[in-house]
């Protein structure tokens, strides 16, 4: 009498008359259901693992798109807890040893089998697989909490350190000591200190990413590998979460208990490129954090590498500075050539770092925004304040006054981008045809499609587009043809060449003859001079930005400073 246990045998043989024996047999064997699925290629054979993992195959292979031996690890990358078996005609011992020494767990010789045989076969075969499984996960896996053990953690660092440098990332090495846990093993018993160690491990692993490894070194130290990473912003955040985690009590011996944890954090490859120096300087780290009072984390950093620390706590200042109030927006005028008039005024981004004396430029901590994610939220707070500040310029009479204002590509590839865009003009109550979105060439260049997209509908909402900064990057008037803007910035390295290289009036008046042939109008930044103001002129550019009408000025002082050098003309103040 059959069990009701069923055994899944994926056959994989060309044979039709071999597959109709082998089934035939497998039906004969007693006590045991065999469930057959019959393939006759090698990639019939790997869609049919993808779809369920089989409990054994059975395998020929001589198969018209195998390649002999090579099909045992071609099909265990497909099927890696499956054990096989491989069918063969071939008596040579050779060719029996290799099949095995290549991962088969055993070999038949066709015809020479009946039900009884091939039934123990397949059973000691599925044995042998469970128990080579049982032995690699244990030579793995830490057998008290489940997690990785030192040698899968050394394995796992060494392909991530690869992989980060490979792909130019940042990888971050975290060594987690539990504060005061030999306390809990001498006063508690060993058993507690377990369960302890446990209830860490499940906590770790909720934190953090899928991919990411959390593995015990041994006694209560942890280990943590967070992989693609941007920037130590995020390093600090998934920290600041693991010790928030092991901050709640844990149950243990029937009452809550509280213990702390100190994590010393070492950067790929700031601190190290192999996984000992990273590991002996997340240690030196740990050892840091205890000191500064435990249930904490320091990030290693050589002392003698300012550059390093510099650019590390530059993130984590950037990072409490939208909170706290420190930036604030400049606005540079746009003169109108052709009216006389300040026609608007580019809101420009400016740190007020703590530790500076004077305000931090755009320059030194743009990339840095970009980097961390940071863009985002910051260029939110950027556009929802420029916004404001000029309807409130609107209403102290300064009539169809504009404000321009810079938006990056992370922002403008956010799924539905308009929207936060639309949602910040109706908070505000700013008129769309009064705000134009700057953005630069390679926006239009990384996703030209999804780009058009966008930037219709950022148009469809009155808002006028700019490509800033043209001449910096890919620089084609006829690519632009493809996309409807609105406004052409020339870039101010142009206008510095403008009296020492001949071909850059040349260049400069085809752009804007050509800008004007599309429709687009044209503006100038980075005027500085008389003489970049007279040629301008003549070629006919439509408007001016620069330091020969004004710096950036602080909101308050933009009012007074069109009504001292521009009350006449042509109502630039209403």
């Amino acid at each position: 009498m059959k069990t009701e246990n069923t055994t899944h045998v994926l056959l994989v043989e060309d044979n039709s008359t071999d597959a109709y024996i082998i089934e035939s047999i497998l039906s004969d064997v007693p006590d045991v259901n065999y469930n057959v699925q019959h393939v006759q290629a090698l990639s019939d054979a790997q869609d049919a693992c993808k779809v369920k993992q089989p409990d054994i195959i059975l395998l020929d292979l001589s198969l018209s798109d195998a390649h002999g031996l090579a099909t045992i690890e071609e099909l265990k990358n497909a099927a890696s807890d499956s054990p096989i078996v491989v069918l063969t005609g071939n008596k040579d011992a050779e060719t029996i040893n290799s099949a095995i020494q290549a991962g088969a767990q055993d070999l038949l010789q066709k015809g020479e089998y009946n039900a009884k045989f091939l039934g123990k076969t397949i059973h000691y075969a599925i044995e042998r697989k469970q128990s080579e499984l049982e032995l690699k996960h244990l030579a793995h896996f830490d057998p008290l909490t489940g997690i990785a053990n030192r040698l899968l953690f050394i394995d796992n660092m060494t392909r991530a350190i690869a992989h980060a440098k490979r792909h130019e990332e940042i990888l971050a090495l975290m060594f987690i000591d539990l504060d005061d846990f030999k306390n809990i093993n001498d006063t508690l018993g060993h058993d507690v200190g377990d369960e302890l160690l446990i209830q860490v491990a499940d906590r770790l692993n909720n934190v953090v990413r899928e991919y990411d490894t959390v593995a015990r070194l041994g006694g209560d130290e942890f280990s943590i590998i967070l992989e693609d990473i941007d920037s130590v912003y995020n390093v600090d955040a998934t920290t600041k979460k693991i010790l928030k985690e092991l901050e709640a009590p844990f149950k243990l011996c029937g009452q809550d208990m509280f213990i702390g944890a100190s994590i010393g954090i070492a950067l790929y490859p700031d601190a190290g490129i192999d996984t000992n120096t990273l590991l002996k300087n997340a240690d030196i780290a740990m050892y840091q954090a205890k000191n500064n009072g435990k249930n904490n984390y320091h990030i290693f950093t050589e002392l003698n590498d300012s550059e390093s620390l510099a650019r590390i706590k530059m993130e984590s200042d950037l990072q409490k500075a939208l909170s706290q109030d420190e930036f604030e927006l400049y606005y540079q005028p746009l003169f109108d050539l052709k009216t006389g008039e300040i026609h608007g005024a580019e809101a420009l981004l400016r740190w007020n770092y703590p530790e500076r004396d004077e305000l931090v430029p755009p320059i030194e901590f743009i990339p840095t925004l970009e980097k961390t994610g940071l863009i985002v939220p910051i260029g939110e707070w950027v556009l929802r304040t420029a916004c404001l500040q000029c309807k409130h310029w609107h209403r102290q009479g300064m009539q169809d006054f504009h404000v321009a204002v810079n938006i990056s590509p992370r922002q403008l590839q956010q799924s539905e981008s308009e929207d936060w865009i639309l949602q910040i003009l109706h908070e505000t109550g700013l008129d769309g045809k009064y705000l134009n979105l700057e953005i630069t060439e390679d926006i239009l260049l990384d996703n030209p499609e999804q780009a058009n997209i966008n930037i219709k509908r950022i148009r469809e909402m009155g808002v006028a587009v700019s490509v800033d900064d043209f001449g910096t990057g890919y620089s084609s008037l006829s690519y632009l043809m493809n996309f409807e803007l609105d406004i052409l910035k020339i870039d101010r390295s142009f206008l510095s060449t403008l009296a020492t290289n001949a071909s850059t009036p040349v260049i400069l008046k085809a752009i804007i003859q050509m800008a004007h042939g599309l429709g687009l109008q044209v503006v100038a930044e980075g005027v500085e001079l008389s003489s970049q103001y007279d040629y301008l002129e003549s070629q006919g550019c439509d408007m001016l930005q620069g330091y020969l009408f004004s710096p950036p000025l602080h909101p308050d002082s933009l009012l007074k400073f069109i009504e001292d050098n521009y009350s006449g003309k042509a109502g630039a103040v209403g």
